[in-house]
């Protein structure tokens, strides 16, 4: 046998049978190791609504919007939570209410939307992050919201990492 013969030569049918074989099963495991990255796939993809598109962060219904200046410790609190997450500035919400502190980090608590973040009193809901902060005075409570959008390639880490946790925003 010739060597121009040798390599023209196809090869055994069960040979090419294995090969594709394999190369089957490996796809189906890859296929099976990305399915779980990928069940957060739509919460990647609503990331491409703009920032602003209905998403308010939930201050109590009787908060009446003041335009005054922001006590400087109340201030400091929330840029120091904002310089620790790396966050650029972002758009400020006061607003004064005559229900107590406590009562405003409770309803929080039961809100299904917006989930504290391991600092306390930072919230996120997808890409959102929220910063607020309260101080009570005789009148009522001021509330204070920085709100902020989370970088997009740290987001995506992030949701990758903990899918489960964020199924709720589904």
């Amino acid at each position: 046998m010739t060597m121009d013969a040798a390599i023209h030569r196809k090869r055994p049918f069960g040979v090419r049978r294995a090969f594709v074989i394999a190369v089957v099963l490996s796809l189906c495991v890859l296929a099976l190791l990305l399915a779980r990255r990928c069940t957060c796939c739509l919460l990647i993809l609503d990331d491409l609504v703009p920032f602003g598109s209905g998403v308010h962060f939930p201050v109590p219904p009787d908060c009446v919007a003041v335009n005054e200046t922001t006590p400087g410790a109340t201030f400091a609190a929330i840029a120091t939570q904002r310089l620790y997450r790396q966050l650029d500035p972002g758009r400020v919400t006061m607003c004064r209410t005559r229900q107590s502190a406590e009562i405003f980090w409770e309803d929080l608590l039961r809100n299904r939307q917006w989930l504290p973040s391991y600092v306390p009193g930072t919230w996120q809901y997808r890409r959102n992050v929220a910063i607020a902060a309260t101080s009570e005075a005789p009148n009522g409570t001021l509330v204070v919201v920085e709100m902020f959008k989370e970088r997009r390639w740290r987001y995506y880490k992030h949701v990758l990492g903990n899918c489960e946790k964020y199924a709720i925003w589904r």
